[in-house]
């Protein structure tokens, strides 16, 4: 899973992540440079009881990202979590959950 998601971190970093998400998603990929010094995280089975506003995507995992460099600024929105459904062809993206630095 962290394999994968580096992998859409450097497709959506080149424009090119639509390619990879599920057929019935409507994930935002935001713009290439949103997914600048951003790498994968911790690997969750997906819990719809604590994503309950996701919990008809049939998500079979989602992974947090995190920031990788210096100079990050409060207010900064950055895509923070990942779904992905396990399909007959491996994982696609089902939905992108959009974060806020806090600090």
């Amino acid at each position: 899973m962290i394999e994968t998601t580096e992998q859409l971190i450097h497709a959506a970093a080149a424009g090119e992540a639509d390619a990879i998400a599920c057929g019935d998603a409507k994930a935002d990929f935001g713009e290439p440079q949103d997914w600048k010094d951003l790498a994968a995280g911790e690997p969750e089975r997906f819990n719809p009881a604590f994503w309950p506003e996701r919990a008809l995507l049939d998500a079979s995992w989602n992974i947090n990202l995190e920031h990788r460099a210096e100079g990050v600024v409060p207010g900064q929105v950055f895509p923070g979590d990942v779904f992905y459904r396990e399909t007959d062809d491996g994982f696609c993206i089902a939905d992108i959950a959009w974060s806020t630095v806090e600090i």
